[in-house]
Parts: C-alpha cells; sequence; structure tokens
C-alpha cells in the first residue's frame, strides 16, 4: 500500500537514481522546457524521501525534472510517494513504469524494458508468479485480483495483448546490457525486426553486427544486412536481394498453394525449361 502528498520542495533535493527504466532524451527535455516557459508543469514529479533528512529520490519524471532545470526553477511542486511495504523498492519501480507506459514517445527497447522491469518488481511483491507457485494458496488468491488489474492497466496502458508483452520482455532479455546501451539513443531502438533479429544472436555476434552497422565505411542499413556481411564477407546486390525474397517465400509455400502458382505461371515455367534444352 501507498500514500501520497503534495508538497513544494527544492530541485536541488530531489537526486536522480542510476537505475532508471528509461536514460534521459535531452531533446525532449528541451522541448517540455519550452512548453514549461509557456504553461508551467501541470503534471507533479514523484519523489520518495531520502536516507538523509529534507532530501528526496526521483521515482518517476525525469524529463520533467530536467526541464525544470533547464528553466532555472529552484522549487517545484512533487508528489511525495510512501510506500508501506517490505518491498518498497518494488512498489517505487512500478510507480515509474506504470507511468512512463503510457507515453507514446518511449521506443521499442524503452518499452521493452519498462515491461521487463514490470515483471521483475512484480516478482518481488509477488514471488509465486515466478514459478507458478501455489495457485491455490490463501495468499495467491488474496492477491490474484490485483495481480489481473495491474496486468490488465498495462495491456491498455500501452495497447499490447498478454502475449505481445511476453514477447518484449524476451526480447529485451535477449540482448545483451553492452547491446541494449549501444543501441539506446539509435535509430535501432526503434526497430522491432531489427532488435528481435539481434536478440537471437550470442553476445559476440551481437557485438559483431553493432560493429559493422557503426563502421561508416560499409554501406549497411540493416542488422539483416550486417548478419549477410559477416556471414558471406559482402552486401547482396538488388538482384540478389530479390531472388533472395522470392526463394525464401516459394520454401513457406504448401505443395496446393505452390501448383497454384505454376499453374498461373505455366508458359513462363515452358520457356523456362526450352530455354534450358528440357522439353518435358
Amino acid at each position: 500500500m501507498t500514500t501520497h502528498q503534495y508538497k513544494t520542495v527544492s530541485l536541488s533535493s530531489v537526486s536522480v537514481p542510476a537505475e532508471r527504466s528509461r536514460s534521459l532524451d535531452k531533446d525532449w527535455a528541451e522541448a517540455l522546457t519550452a512548453m514549461f516557459k509557456d504553461q508551467g508543469n501541470k503534471t507533479a514529479i514523484e519523489v520518495r524521501r531520502s536516507d538523509e533528512d529534507g532530501q528526496y529520490v526521483l521515482v518517476a519524471g525525469l524529463h520533467r525534472l530536467e526541464a525544470a532545470k533547464l528553466c532555472g526553477w529552484e522549487d517545484l511542486t512533487v508528489r511525495l510517494i510512501e510506500a508501506n511495504s517490505d518491498q518498497a523498492t518494488a512498489v517505487y519501480k512500478l510507480h515509474e513504469v506504470m507511468e512512463n507506459l503510457g507515453r507514446r514517445e518511449l521506443t521499442i527497447l524503452d518499452r521493452a524494458r519498462h515491461l521487463h522491469d514490470f515483471q521483475e518488481a512484480l516478482y518481488a511483491l509477488h514471488p509465486e508468479l515466478r514459478h507458478g507457485g501455489d495457485r491455490k494458496s490463501e495468499a495467491a488468491r488474496e492477491n490474484q485480483n490485483e495481480i489481473f488489474s495491474l496486468r490488465s492497466d498495462v495491456s491498455e496502458k500501452i495497447g499490447l495483448s498478454h502475449r505481445a508483452i511476453q514477447m518484449a520482455v524476451k526480447l529485451y532479455k535477449g540482448l545483451t546490457k553492452a547491446t541494449r546501451e549501444r543501441v539506446d539513443g539509435t535509430w535501432l531502438a526503434d526497430h522491432q525486426a531489427g532488435l528481435m533479429a539481434l536478440a537471437a544472436h550470442k553476445a559476440k555476434m551481437q557485438a559483431n553486427i553493432l560493429d559493422v552497422l557503426e563502421n561508416p565505411d560499409n554501406d549497411v542499413k540493416s542488422v539483416a544486412d550486417a548478419i549477410l556481411y559477416l556471414e558471406q564477407g559482402r552486401l547482396l546486390n538488388a538482384a540478389e536481394r530479390k531472388i533472395g525474397g522470392l526463394r525464401a517465400a516459394l520454401t513457406k509455400l504448401d505443395d496446393a498453394t505452390f501448383d497454384q502458382l505454376m499453374d498461373l505461371h505455366a508458359e513462363r515455367v515452358k520457356a523456362w525449361l526450352e530455354r534450358r534444352g528440357d522439353s518435358r
């Protein structure tokens, strides 16, 4: 259970923890600064008390906090959250994650990390969920409605099914910490197919792929191209790309569909056989 109250504190009294689900986007903070100067801050940041008297630790609202500093403000109205729980860290993490998940400016990588952190915080609060647990126990029954509500709220905020959320968590876990740090802030952080292709490989290969992508001497524009470059030592030309795509599509066809395709192109197939000297 958590309680909250609004109060005005000095910006210098609010510290930012190192482990956050989202890193600072300076461009976004500067955009908020312009809005703050015109309209003020209409949504209070969330903080918790620090171990030091009169000091606070940010829970949610990193970009609003930075924008307030850029505005030159000395004080800011905050929402002080106090968790009455042995798992206060997990409770505060849920507050951070739940607020950010509703924001549309999150990249795919950002969202995957938030969903991962949401799941880990939920496991910390309800350990019985991690390995299934005793679903018939009294404690599990008491927590069921709360857990279902949290999961439903997350799904509603981001418009993803439970399965899609699990896939995002799997994606995040598949990327090494080094890979996530290199990708963060780049075009790849918001490229679903590229991130999934990266996550399918082990740490060394992930590093090699990023090395190729970051090399200005290579004309490599995608993770798929980087993988081909590493495997073949060169990029495919346009004709090879087209043939490769057609081959991949054809191999997935069942016999009935393949036969229909051949019937539609029977004259071209016959002409091809004749060119090969095979008139069967």
